[in-house]
């Protein structure tokens, strides 16, 4: 800032811009204007994908109104013409009044029959979920016990395949036992001893040891005789 004096009195004269503070405030000023340029571009395309997602939504909504239309449209022709051949009442009713026509029955036989197979089918659903919640519960109950020996296990999934075919069949109630029948076999050395002359002799009894150290295919050539070797152990 420079003081010019004039008459006696003194007057602020500004300092004119050197080229180097010239370049920077249009430096400033450009960024300034690419950034609210930038932000209106971004605002726009928000904007737009907005509206294209709205579209998209309405004609998806409108497609499912349409085919719900269609199949309204069909569903009261249909109970139209069947209302004009002597049928009448809720869909259900109909279908009874056909079946019955068809087999030579009374409706009443016909709804009896339809609801006893409605019941049934509950109860066996009903019974399936139960079966499968009681599934659930033991074999929460396998994991926490084989979880006490073995910490790494925490879910069904860390168990090996095979478990729970092996705990349905119900011959192996110890869930540690199955677990430890299915994990993989550990290497054994080799014994480097003679057997010239060895005879094979097919064992009628094994040791959990040996269990625990045989492999899937041996469990299953020996299945009937471990578990006959589990009640003395």
């Amino acid at each position: 800032m420079l003081e010019n004096t004039t008459n006696g009195a003194t007057v602020e004269v500004a300092e004119p811009q050197t080229q180097t503070q010239a370049d920077s405030t249009s430096e400033v000023a450009e960024k300034s204007a690419e950034s609210v340029a930038s932000s209106q571009q971004s605002a726009e395309e928000n904007a737009k994908f907005a509206d294209r997602r709205r579209k998209q939504e309405l004609e998806q909504t409108r497609g499912q109104l349409a085919a719900a239309n269609k199949r309204l449209a069909d569903y009261q022709a249909l109970e139209n013409s069947l209302k004009a051949s002597g049928f009448n009442g809720t869909a259900a009713e109909i279908a009874d009044q056909i079946a019955a026509s068809a087999r030579g029955v009374s409706v009443e036989t016909i709804r009896e029959e339809r609801l006893s197979q409605q019941q049934q089918a509950d109860i066996r659903s009903e019974r399936d979920m139960y079966k499968a919640e009681l599934n659930k519960m033991l074999i929460s109950a396998d994991i926490e016990k084989i979880k006490a020996k073995y910490p790494d296990i925490e879910v069904l999934e860390d168990l090996p395949d095979g478990f729970v075919d092996i705990m349905a069949t119900g011959k192996i109630k110890d869930p540690v036992l199955a677990y430890e029948m299915l994990m993989p076999k550990k290497d054994t050395p080799v014994s480097t001893g003679s057997v010239k002359g060895k005879e094979t002799i097919e064992k009628e009894f094994f040791t959990r040891d040996e269990v625990k150290n045989m492999s899937r295919s041996e469990i299953k050539k020996n299945y009937e005789k471990i578990i006959a070797s589990q009640k003395k152990w």
